[in-house]
This record gives C-alpha cells, sequence and structure tokens, in this order.
C-alpha cells in the first residue's frame, strides 16, 4: 500500500484528502464532517474513520488529527481508534467496511491522486 505522504506535501492535504473520500462513502460534506458540533450518527462515525486512518495507517500526529476535525484535543483521537478498532475485531461486517474504505482512499489512479 502506497501512503499518501508519498504524494502530499503535508499534513492538512492528506487530511483533505482521506476527509473527502471517507465523507464520499457516506454521503457527507467534509464541512459538515469537520464540525464536531454535528453529532449525527453518521457524521461522528465518518470523523471517527477519518481519524483512524490519519493516525493508524498514515502516522500523523493526534493533535493534528483532532485540529483539523475540530474535536477539543488528541484524547478524542485516542478514543476513535479504540472505538473503531475494538467494531473491527468484533464485527465481520465492520472489518468489510473498513477494507472499503481503505480501498477507496489508497486505490486511486496515479492521476487522481497528484492532481
Amino acid at each position: 500500500m502506497i501512503l499518501l505522504k508519498e504524494y502530499y506535501a503535508n499534513t492538512k492535504t492528506i487530511c483533505r484528502h482521506v476527509s473527502l473520500q471517507v465523507g464520499n462513502m457516506y454521503g457527507i460534506k467534509t464541512n459538515k464532517i469537520r464540525n464536531n458540533k454535528c453529532r449525527d450518527k453518521d457524521t461522528v462515525e465518518a470523523r471517527q474513520i477519518i481519524a483512524f486512518f490519519l493516525c493508524v495507517y498514515e502516522d500523523l500526529n493526534m493533535d493534528a488529527i483532532a485540529s483539523f476535525l475540530g474535536c477539543s484535543d488528541h484524547s478524542w483521537v485516542r478514543y476513535a481508534i479504540n472505538n473503531i478498532s475494538d467494531k473491527i475485531e468484533a464485527y465481520d461486517e465492520w472489518n468489510e467496511k473498513m477494507n472499503k474504505v481503505r480501498n477507496q482512499i489508497y486505490n486511486l489512479d496515479r492521476k487522481e491522486v497528484l492532481a
């Protein structure tokens, strides 16, 4: 798997890419995902998945992720990672869902990634 760090110059661009891809899968606009006051189930789930991928796969700083997503601090990111990890371990459908998200984020045509 190719990391986004190999294509994008800064953390904010990587965050935008991941949030756009996850938002597209959920049908949620990026600005709604980044608005921490939006607490409906799908938006919170999308926000947690974004935090999971940015921290676990891209190894980005938790404070930077929290700031991008409009969350209070790194402790929220840690909670999101633990929550998603627990769901992946407990439910097969979550494992499948995360595979689809990973494919959406990382299996892009190289021209699209570099644009």
